[in-house]
């Protein structure tokens, strides 16, 4: 079985001076076996005019992007990762899940504030978990605090 938790956060994200952008990702987690097909939505407060960014973390590494603009595939990113959407509805997919996918994916806009692979720009801290196949069904937690951008 592959575990997928989604981060369960709601982040403020600024949008210059005029407001803000929330965005609020659901299901918070869900479980999947190998093969698998899997759709998370995100949901912006307002337009993000179709900058919807979708990122995997993986304790012990940085943060990773997968697909950006809504459904444009990252370098490297395997075709079975899709998303779709426009103005504040956005959904992502993973059509037959394999055991590296398991980790947490996050949503993220970079239409008023840029974004990278391995940077986040915001002031609060994210908190995520994974869980760890096997026995004890340990889990870890790891804390992306405040991350410098380059």
């Amino acid at each position: 079985m592959v575990l997928i938790y989604l981060i369960c956060v709601t982040l403020t994200l600024f949008e210059g001076s005029d407001g803000q952008i929330i965005i609020t990702q659901t299901p918070s987690s869900f479980q999947a076996n190998s093969g698998d097909t899997v759709t998370f939505q995100c949901t912006a407060s307002s337009s993000v005019s179709g900058y919807m960014n979708l990122y995997q973390f993986k304790p012990g590494q940085n943060p990773k992007l997968l697909i950006y603009s809504t459904s444009n595939r990252f370098g490297g990113t395997p075709d079975r990762f899709s998303g779709s959407g426009s103005g504040t509805s956005y959904s992502f997919t993973i059509n037959g899940v394999r055991p590296e996918d398991e980790g947490e994916y996050y949503c993220g806009q970079d239409a008023s504030i840029p974004l990278h692979s391995d940077t986040f720009q915001y002031k609060n801290r994210l908190v995520f978990s994974y869980r760890k196949s096997g026995a004890g069904d340990v889990l870890w937690q790891n804390v992306f605090s405040e991350l410098a951008p380059h």
